[in-house]
């Protein structure tokens, strides 16, 4: 093999997956601009989620717990901002009328579910609520605790954490359509969000 045709055939190999990149490129940007265009995506989903809400303090020497907040339309879980995907083929797609505002369809939207999380030195604990309904997302213990679940909805959840003579527990309802969360720990401290 010369060097000549060694060089052309590195030249060749590179243009191959230079043109390989490029069409692959194009494919992925051309269906991302489907999946997600500006006037698909609403509002809400433009703008950050509320800061933390911090708590009142527990009145001890140890961190006091916080709480966030993260508004979503949905009733499922909701890490983060995701695009809709675009309706399937077959399904009509309703289009608004340029001349005035759409008509009623007689359905009402799910209430709002909101979603918050209290943190504290014994673990976390996620909740939900939908109107009044509350419902448990998670509970994570911290090092050296273990978390025992005693309800998980729909009036109230509680959350006990436990380690040697330690115990937090954390009870949530919604207030308002917002999780509501209280604490006590074994020895008769409490303190509400």
């Amino acid at each position: 093999m010369t060097r000549r045709s060694l060089v052309l055939g590195v030249l060749a190999w590179v243009a191959v997956v230079i043109s390989a990149s490029a069409v692959t490129w194009a494919v992925i940007d051309a269906a991302g601009q489907q999946v997600l265009s500006a006037s698909d995506v609403p509002p809400q989903a433009a703008t950050p989620a509320e800061p933390p809400v911090p708590t009142a303090s527990t009145g001890t020497i140890r961190p006091s717990p916080r709480a966030s907040a993260t508004r979503s339309r949905t009733a499922g879980p909701v890490p983060t901002r995701t695009a809709s995907p675009s309706p399937s083929p077959s399904a009509p797609t309703p289009r608004r009328s340029p001349s005035g505002p759409p008509s009623p369809t007689g359905q009402s939207a799910p209430p709002a579910s909101q979603q918050r999380t209290w943190q504290g030195p014994a673990g976390s604990v996620a909740v939900r609520c939908s109107g009044t309904s509350a419902s448990l997302q998670s509970a994570s213990p911290s090092d050296g605790y273990r978390v025992e679940v005693g309800s998980r909805g729909p009036g109230e959840v509680e959350v006990r954490f436990r380690a040697d003579e330690r115990e937090v527990k954390v009870r949530a309802e919604c207030v308002a359509g917002t999780p509501r969360f209280s604490t006590e720990n074994r020895g008769g401290e409490r303190s509400d969000d």
